[in-house]
Order: C-alpha cells, then sequence, then structure tokens
C-alpha cells in the first residue's frame, strides 16, 4: 500500500486479487489460508484483507438469502439488545461472536470460513474492548436487513460500514480521540 492509496482502494485491489486467485484454482475450498501472509503477500496491512472478506462474505451471505434464513440472526439480535441494555459484556461478546459466524455459514464458502476462523479471537477481543454497544447492536440491524433483503451489493456496503466504525472504535480505543486524526 502506498501512502496515497486510500484504505478503501487496497481493500479492493485485496478483494479482486483474491477473487482472481480462486477463479484461476489457485486458492481452492480446502486451502488454510492465514490473514497474516495474504497481507505480505499483497504488501499490505492485515486490516484490507480482513475487511475484503467480511464483506465479501456478507454479499454472499445475501445472494443465498431465503425467508426462513434470517430467523437466526433475528434471535440473536433480540438477545443481543437485551445484553446491551444490560451492559453484559461477555454476552454481547457472545453473541456478536455467534452473529458473524451465522453470516459466514449463510455464505456458505469453506475458503472464506477458514480465512476469518484465525481472526475469531481478535475479534472477540476487539469487541470486548468496544463498549459503544448501542452502535454494534444498531449496525448488526442493518447488517441483517441488509443479508435478508437479498440485496448483495447493499449487504457488502453495511459490513464495510460496520469494519470501518469497528476500526475507528479500536483506534479511539487504543489511541483515545487523537486517534481518529488519521488511519493506522
Amino acid at each position: 500500500m502506498t501512502k496515497t492509496e486510500p484504505l478503501g482502494a487496497v481493500r479492493e485491489r485485496v478483494l479482486a486479487d483474491l477473487r482472481q486467485e480462486i477463479i484461476a484454482g489457485r486458492l481452492r475450498p480446502d486451502d488454510r489460508l492465514v490473514e497474516r501472509e495474504r497481507a505480505e503477500r499483497f504488501g499490505v496491512s492485515r486490516a484490507p484483507v480482513h475487511e475484503a472478506l467480511e464483506v465479501y462474505a456478507a454479499g454472499l451471505a445475501a445472494s443465498r438469502a431465503t425467508p426462513q434464513a434470517p430467523a437466526g440472526l433475528a434471535e440473536l439480535l433480540d438477545r443481543a439488545a437485551t445484553a446491551t441494555h444490560t451492559a453484559d459484556a461477555e454476552a454481547i461478546t457472545e453473541i456478536n461472536t455467534r452473529f458473524h459466524d451465522r453470516i459466514l455459514a449463510r455464505a456458505a464458502n469453506s475458503l472464506l470460513i477458514s480465512v476469518m476462523e484465525p481472526v475469531d479471537g481478535r475479534l472477540r477481543r476487539l469487541t470486548r474492548q468496544n463498549e459503544e454497544w448501542p452502535q454494534l447492536l444498531k449496525e448488526h440491524r442493518e447488517s441483517y436487513e441488509a443479508i435478508a433483503s437479498g440485496e448483495p451489493d447493499r449487504a457488502r456496503a453495511h459490513a464495510l460500514s460496520h469494519v470501518q466504525a469497528n476500526h475507528r472504535s479500536m483506534v479511539r480505543h487504543l489511541f483515545g480521540a487523537a486517534g481518529n486524526e488519521g488511519e493506522l
């Protein structure tokens, strides 16, 4: 990534490169992918690699949506609302993990699932540190609605917005208000 290349452009380049590797058969469903290795291969930080895969998963989940499919996500959102109201960090962390796991399951792509597995621990830790739980719940509801709509572009847009909001929250948590002045 060059200093002048915006993060969004990097993410799109990484997504296009990953897609091309899948199409060309260089990445197969049973391949084990490590985010760090992919980031090094593409010459970028791990953030655009993670973002590209999470956004892609939301789009796939939406393209496979059926009227019955989002029911499990709706139940998790109800539980998340209760946990948010009572500020139950443990429950919020667990529900967040299950919510994202269900989206990956709905994407029905074993390659994506294998890529995201090693990231699970980091995501749990970041969720636990993010105390902007009402905003997290709002973003999850928007993602749910986008996936349930069966509109992949809308689902990808909401997933990207969610990932970016989590990134900003993490920066605020790590660096305080001064961290908002620039990108990592």
